[in-house]
């Protein structure tokens, strides 16, 4: 401390300190600032709200997915598919070859009339 001035007194202390610090935030500063902060973060959603969605959404996948079919669904539709492509085929062998028979047969009855 310099020679020439003068020792402080306890309130010029408490005023120095109050204007150095004066710009610093108070307590009740620091709550009006979380309130806003909690007004301001209200419309967004919290750990509770995306749980309860998953949940929900989850529910509505499980309720929709009821609708499409399974592997073993698939894998049914694939054999009752083989097995009526090869009645199918049956089918169609046994009508060729009955138009095939009743075209020689009249072919023959047509040859036996004009001989």
């Amino acid at each position: 401390m310099p020679a020439d001035a003068a020792p402080l007194t306890r309130d010029d202390l408490r005023d120095e300190l109050n204007r150095a610090f004066a710009h610093y935030a108070t307590k009740a500063d620091l709550a009006d600032v979380r309130d806003q902060l909690r007004g301001a973060m209200a419309p967004y959603a919290t750990k509770a709200d995306l749980t309860e969605l998953r949940d929900e959404l989850r529910v509505e996948f499980n309720r929709t997915l009821t609708h499409y079919a399974t592997r073993a669904d698939v894998a049914d539709l694939r054999a009752d598919l083989h097995a009526l492509e090869a009645r199918l085929i049956k089918w169609m062998l046994g009508l060729m070859l009955s138009a095939t028979g009743l075209a020689v047969a009249i072919a023959i009855a047509v040859d036996r009339l004009w001989t």
